[in-house]
């Protein structure tokens, strides 16, 4: 089994404990040391501009931790719940990921809507920098999984 490593970044109260709680447990292993990472989420809040704005500090960041500007990122919206308190539109974030070239996918951590997507995105882009293709996986024996959460 290939492991990859996941980092997840974004302002306070947008959701990041929430996602890896209701995913990790199940499918992955979620650190939180940049060197380490291969793949980043950039975690923002629908319901939050604020949170929006600072998505280009933390790609900057990643890019300077990495010394790397090719680096799998995804961009995740979180709360698309809470339709009513959208402050930040799918084309908004829709084009932000465009023109900084990351991944994009609105979840919601309650209704656990495309969380697994978000990790699919991830490992898809890691194993095109890798060199390898997801477009025909292998199925393999399921085995346990393990998570770790630091």
């Amino acid at each position: 089994m290939n492991t990859v490593k996941l980092v997840m970044l974004g302002e306070g109260g947008v959701g990041k404990t929430a996602i890896s709680l209701r995913v990790a447990m199940n499918y992955f292993d979620v650190r939180p040391h940049h060197r380490e990472g291969e793949g980043f989420l950039v975690v923002y809040s629908t319901t939050s501009r604020a949170s929006f704005d600072s998505v280009e500090k933390f790609c900057r960041q990643i890019a300077r931790v990495k010394d790397s500007n090719r680096v799998p990122i995804v961009l995740v919206g979180n709360k698309i719940d809470r339709v009513h308190e959208r402050e930040v539109e799918t084309r908004h974030g829709e084009e932000l990921a465009r023109r900084l070239g990351c991944g994009f996918v609105e979840t919601s951590a309650k209704t656990r809507e495309n969380l697994e997507e978000v990790y699919c995105t991830a490992v898809r882009m890691i194993e095109q920098q890798r060199g390898g293709s997801t477009a025909n996986p292998v199925k393999k024996k399921k085995k346990p999984r393990k998570c770790s959460i630091l």
